[in-house]
Parts: C-alpha cells; sequence; structure tokens
C-alpha cells in the first residue's frame, strides 16, 4: 500500500502544481484578451490545402492494328527442329 500512497503523493502534488502554473501564466481578469489565446501574426494558423480540381477522362485512344508477322525462312525452321 505505500506504492500507492507515493503515486496518490505525486499525482496530487503534480496536479496542485499544474493548477498553480496555470494560474500564474493566464490573463488578469480585467484583461481585453482574457477570453482565450490570441495571436499578433497568421503563422499559428492551421493551413488546409485546397482540393484539387477534378481532372477530366482523356478519351481512349483506338489500339493500333498488329504488325504482319515475318515469315520465318525454310533454314531457320530447319534449325530448330534440330534442337
Amino acid at each position: 500500500m505505500l506504492i500507492v500512497k507515493y503515486f496518490f503523493t505525486v499525482g496530487l502534488a503534480l496536479t496542485a502544481g499544474l493548477i498553480a502554473l496555470n494560474a500564474y501564466l493566464g490573463a488578469s481578469p480585467g484583461s481585453a484578451a482574457a477570453g482565450g489565446w490570441h495571436s499578433a501574426t497568421t503563422t499559428s494558423l492551421p493551413i488546409i490545402a485546397a482540393a484539387p480540381a477534378p481532372v477530366a477522362p482523356l478519351p481512349a485512344a483506338a489500339p493500333a492494328p498488329p504488325k504482319p508477322a515475318k515469315p520465318v525462312k525454310a533454314s531457320a525452321a530447319r534449325h530448330r527442329d534440330r534442337r
């Protein structure tokens, strides 16, 4: 049970420290900027890329007719049969 007491104490100390730090860094109640975080520049704003324009599909080209086959020479046919 000692470990549970240790984690409880450390967690309580860290929580109290964060609450104190938040109060210290926060804006004063009389300030005009008390509503939230304000940036003087636009560098902190997220940049969202525009959607790309749709691409028109290209018309399908007609396939080229096949080239006529070369006739096989008689001597080449004989060599093929010997193998």
